[in-house]
């Protein structure tokens, strides 16, 4: 009987231990298998984020983003300029420059068939009353209205219910096809706008569209804003200014046309300073500038057009 036991109970022992060790090891395989589950596969996750891969940290001092990879246009490029009625494409130009919201798909299309660019034409600072996103401004983002222009008031460019809006025009932009965009109204820090926008306030929302409008491989002009260009213009693809002559500043706007870049100039002279002394000497110094020039009506419709070249 003894000598049973001693033999019995050894392999009993032996018995149990495997199978212990085999229930631990069936048990770790499981819960590796959760583990590497994909975390979209219905397996619940709390907090969920532990289920999912942690996304590389972004470097605040990252450059601004590059514009597109395709090239846009050189110094002395031409351009015709029309944001109200139909749109006239029957100039042979380099450029058509345009609303975004008035200009169908397919007419950017057509544009481009023809070998042109198209820049589309937004406000980045002013909320327009009669655009279709009026709704998608927050009412305390509104400011002082511009005297000249019914309907249209000065933005608050920091609150982000502007920044919103801006990035889904540039996302339209591009769904609709344009090359570029030309947001206008960026030079609040000297404007009497019911906010107190600082000049660096005023440059980090302009360098904000530059590298949205990159961001969507769009190309984008600098409008005006000649006390910033300094800082901008490495930033902005082309310039598009308005009364360079009248306020004797077109020098102003060498820095786009030393790196190869097209300036848009137009001033409102009328048709009857067409022909005068003062239209001959806007053309002489913005054609030794290799500035673009064009007299248009105010109005921008379309009602004449004269070029310097």
């Amino acid at each position: 009987m003894y000598r049973l036991l001693s033999i019995l109970v050894p392999l009993l022992v032996t018995t149990i231990f495997s199978f212990n060790v085999d229930a631990a090891g069936a048990k770790d395989v499981t819960t590796q298998g959760k583990k590497t589950q994909d975390p979209d596969s219905g397996q619940t996750c709390r907090p969920r984020k532990h289920c999912q891969p942690e996304e590389p940290p972004t470097d605040p001092e990252d450059p601004p983003a590059e514009p597109p990879a395709t090239t846009f246009l050189n110094a002395g490029a031409s351009y015709q300029m029309q944001l109200q009625g139909v749109l006239n494409l029957e100039y042979t130009v380099d450029a058509y420059v345009f609303d975004l919201f008035d200009v169908s798909a397919q007419t950017i299309a057509d544009i481009k068939n023809s070998g042109a660019k198209a820049i589309c034409y937004f406000s980045a600072g002013t909320f327009e009353e009669w655009r279709e996103d009026a709704i998608d401004f927050a009412p305390e983002a509104l400011g002082e209205p511009l005297g000249d222009w019914p309907g249209e008031y000065w933005l608050d460019t920091r609150h982000e219910s502007v920044r919103a809006v801006m990035l889904n025009r540039i996302a339209l932009a591009k769904q609709k096809g344009c090359d570029a965009v030309d947001p206008d109204n960026v030079d609040l820090h000297t404007q009497q706008s019911g906010f107190n926008i600082s000049y660096a306030q005023q440059l980090e929302y302009n360098m904000f569209i530059a590298s949205s409008a990159h961001d969507a491989q769009l190309f984008v002009g600098l409008k005006n804003n000649l006390d910033q260009l300094a800082d901008l213009h490495t930033y902005y693809d082309f310039a598009i200014n308005e009364s360079c002559i009248r306020w004797n500043e077109c020098e102003m706007l060498t820095p786009f046309i030393n790196s190869n870049k097209p300036v848009f100039h137009v001033e409102y002279l009328g048709v009857s300073g067409v022909g005068s002394s003062e239209f001959e000497q806007m053309c002489t110094h913005t054609s030794e500038l290799g500035i673009y020039s064009l007299v248009l009506p105010r109005e921008l419709d379309d009602a004449y057009r004269f070029s310097c070249q």
